[in-house]
């Protein structure tokens, strides 16, 4: 059965007066051209839209309008740190802005959801792969784009009679961009990480200062601009809280408590305590900025020396500050990256068994299962009060599968048989365990830290890159 549900509203504002809030635009809908108007056509056997789907709409509308009345009378709202990128949003881009004039306000509408159709692409791209690998795949026109792109909604809009402005969210179908991904043979990583927090500390003369002013390190932090890519930044405020739960010394000593203290407050798992120096080259006298991280995780920490980076200006500290921010920023991320590849044909079997202490707990250990995005299938094989067996298929190998299981607070243990799969504070029943426990071969950390260019040759190496690719199932 074919049902047609609309709603939707005409905007007597005029020219630039149309501010339309939270419109969602996907497979088989129509949009009035001439007014605030929309109309969701679907079939019960098609995409699920429906009256469910229109009642979600309209709550969404109702609570985005809510929040721009109190806007209009001056309220603010306070957000806290950006949240984690969830593992259903990972194909998801947002905000992408346009702005185009033409002839008239719907041709200058048409071009403008293309621009941000490829501007959203060419973003999502930047998330997934590794810079320079997916140079090919960037300049894809409408017809290549159109089997990829699930969706898009419109979060804000302005038109006049040869403008249109807007604030765009593209959806992207996921099994579309991961095929399109393998055929042209590039790796790709889609685990989202939980958030870091950097600790900014600036050393002058041996001397360190974390919270104090001046701090031109912590303030390059401060603005960073936001991104969008697989694993977030968090820069503490430097408030009063801050103060009383880390010094400058603690965060130097990598006091784990303390910097766990902190941590909490800012929602992150893993902290880093970036330490920069300001130096002068000798033979110009041009600043050099050397870098050095420390990272931890409340019980182990892991240093990784950068290299440092030449200035061109004896006067730009500034510059050559926000430029150590962004070489953090990119190691950081092209680590995780590195660390979480997935590569076309490459498929494992990893067998697990999960301990069931409570049916809740296992509910919750299933539902969060469900939502990693490299685990292409799950086979229960057998289901008792006591335990669970499964074969979880990972688009990649065990490296992959534990870093995105520590994501969502699981974790795998060395068993007798299998491995055992359990919550990340759950004490798991010794009789699963090894006894006594073996030394496994060293994969590569949730938290490695890859050295920056060119560190090779300068005679830096990173322990914590494995000597031999883990062992795994090629499939065609």
């Amino acid at each position: 059965m074919v049902s047609s549900v609309a709603i939707g509203y005409n905007c007597p504002m005029g020219e630039m007066g149309c501010w339309p809030l939270g419109f969602s635009f996907y497979r088989n809908v129509t949009v009035s051209p001439n007014s605030c108007f929309m109309a969701w056509r679907s079939g019960d056997e098609q995409d699920g839209f429906g009256v469910e789907r229109v009642k979600h709409a309209i709550h969404s509308l109702t609570a985005r309008l809510i929040i721009a009345a109190f806007s209009l009378l001056g309220f603010v709202l306070i957000a806290g740190p950006a949240p984690a990128l969830q593992p259903d949003e990972v194909f998801v881009v947002a905000p992408v802005p346009v702005d185009v004039t033409a002839e008239s306000a719907r041709t200058a509408r048409a071009k403008a959801l293309r621009m941000g159709q490829s501007l959203g692409w060419k973003r999502l791209l930047a998330r997934l792969t590794l810079p320079g690998d997916a140079a090919g795949l960037i300049d894809f026109g409408p017809e290549q784009l159109a089997p990829l792109v699930q969706g898009f909604e419109v979060l804000r809009e302005r038109t006049s009679a040869v403008r249109y402005l807007a604030t765009l969210s593209y959806s992207f179908n996921k099994d579309e961009v991961r095929q399109a991904l393998a055929n042209a043979g590039i790796a790709f990583a889609e685990t989202p990480s939980r958030p870091v927090l950097i600790v900014p500390v600036l050393t002058s003369e041996g001397v360190g200062v974390l919270w104090e002013d001046p701090n031109p390190w912590r303030e390059a932090w401060q603005n960073l601009p936001s991104r969008d890519g697989l694993l977030p930044i968090v820069v503490p405020h430097g408030d009063l809280a801050d103060i009383r739960d880390l010094s400058t010394v603690q965060a130097l000593r990598g006091d784990q408590e303390r910097l766990r203290a902190v941590a909490d407050r800012y929602g992150a798992r893993d902290v880093v305590v970036a330490r920069a120096a300001r130096l002068f080259d000798r033979s110009d006298n041009l600043p050099v900025l050397e870098i050095s991280m420390v990272r931890g995780n409340g019980t182990e920490t892991e240093e990784t020396i950068i290299d440092s980076i030449k200035g061109q200006n004896a006067d730009d500290l500034i510059g050559l500050l926000d430029a150590g921010v962004t070489r953090v920023v990119e190691i950081l991320s092209t680590s995780w990256k590195k660390a979480n590849l997935v590569r076309p044909g490459l498929e494992s079997r990893v067998s697990v068994v999960v301990p069931i202490v409570s049916f809740a707990r296992w509910l919750s250990i299933k539902k969060r299962l469900q939502g990693i995005g490299v685990l292409r299938r799950i086979e229960l094989l057998r289901l008792s009060k006591r335990e669970a067996v499964m074969d979880l298929w990972v688009h990649g190998d065990e490296t992959q599968l534990r870093n995105a299981l520590r994501q969502r607070d699981l974790e795998l243990h060395e068993g007798r048989t299998d491995y055992v799969l359990a919550d990340r504070d759950q004490l798991v029943p010794p009789d699963y365990l090894l006894t006594p426990p073996t030394t496994a071969a060293p994969a590569v950390s949730s938290h490695a830290i890859l050295p920056a260019p060119g560190a090779e040759s300068s005679g830096l190496t990173n322990p914590l890159l494995p000597t031999a690719p883990p062992t795994a199932t090629a499939t065609q």
